[in-house]
C-alpha cells in the first residue's frame, strides 16, 4: 500500500488508533487534533475507533494489516478488536487487552 503522506510510521502491535496518530502527528510537526482535521480526520472518532476514520487513517499513513473476522473494515491495522468497540462494554481497555491476548 502507498502512503499520501510524506512521513510516516510503522504500526506496533496492538497499538491504539490515538496512539499511533499521536506518533505520526508528532513525525509531522503537529499535534493529533490539529493533524487529524488537516488530514479530513475527525480526533474524537480516531479515539472511538470509528471503522471509517481508522480506513481512511491507513490509507493516507500507507499501512495495512491483517484484520479478525467479522471486521467491516479490510485494511486498517488497528485489527478487529479497535474496531468493534462494543467489545470493551464495561471492562477496563488494559483487562480487555490481557483477555483477547490471553494473559
Amino acid at each position: 500500500m502507498t502512503a499520501l503522506l510524506a512521513l510516516t510510521l510503522a504500526h506496533h502491535h496492538m497499538e491504539t488508533p490515538a496512539s499511533y496518530v499521536a506518533r505520526l502527528s508528532r513525525r509531522n510537526l503537529s499535534v493529533p487534533r490539529e493533524f487529524c482535521s488537516d488530514l479530513g480526520l475527525r480526533w474524537p472518532h480516531i479515539c472511538s475507533a470509528h471503522p471509517d476514520q481508522l480506513e481512511r487513517l491507513s490509507q493516507l499513513a500507507g499501512v495495512m494489516a491483517l484484520m479478525g473476522a467479522g471486521s467491516k473494515t479490510t485494511s486498517s491495522p488497528f485489527g478487529s478488536h479497535w474496531a468493534r468497540r462494543e467489545t470493551f462494554g464495561n471492562t477496563s481497555m488494559a483487562t480487555a487487552i490481557r483477555q483477547m491476548s490471553g494473559i
